[in-house]
């Protein structure tokens, strides 16, 4: 037996008012997701809108693969690499697959790490360090020239420990976040 009220006031059945109760909330749900996929809302999703603190870079993407380094004329070179969100811009770290070689252009940095290479180019400040991994590169775009060096010698360090405790040697590790002090 089946069993309808009736609501005295609108004349509706309880299963009438249960469908339209139902309805309305698809399409607030509806709404929501609407905003949240609008330009406006996305661009307030993107990285860029929460910049870390000073002394503080974020992994913003990665570990990813690509070819292709940006500061090196055309080229198809693989490697691994993240991109950090760091001071007012962001670092992106390379780690090509074989060894990268070099024009004059490149000169020793003024950074006090052992044979640190600087090239000054058109996509940034790029310095090349020797590490465990090989070549590594550093691509710094809109950043503080002061803390760049901190960055590396932290980012080096924790990379260093990532590595060492790492189930699977062959992946990349990356920190998600690197506390340089700035």
């Amino acid at each position: 037996m089946v069993s309808v009220d009736m609501d005295v006031g609108s004349g509706r059945t309880t299963e009438t008012l249960g469908l339209v109760c139902l309805f309305r909330r698809g399409l607030m749900f509806l709404f929501l997701v609407m905003i949240l996929l609008s330009p406006a809302a996305q661009e307030n999703l993107t990285p860029e809108a929460h910049r870390p603190e000073a002394g503080v870079a974020l992994l913003a993407r990665g570990p990813f693969t690509a070819k292709g380094l940006p500061f090196i004329s055309t080229n198809v070179i693989s490697y691994r690499g993240g991109i950090y969100l760091f001071d007012k811009g962001e670092v992106t770290i390379f780690f090509p697959d074989r060894e990268v070689l070099l024009s004059d252009a490149w000169a020793n940095a003024s950074c006090p790490m052992a044979g640190a290479l600087l090239h000054e180019g058109d996509v940034g400040r790029t310095y090349l360090l020797d590490t465990a991994e090989g070549q590594t590169f550093f691509l710094f775009r809109d950043c503080d020239e002061k803390l760049e060096c901190s960055f590396m010698r932290t980012f080096l360090t924790r990379f260093a420990y990532f590595s060492s405790v790492s189930r699977d040697p062959g992946r990349l590790q990356l920190p998600a976040v690197v506390d340089f002090g700035g």
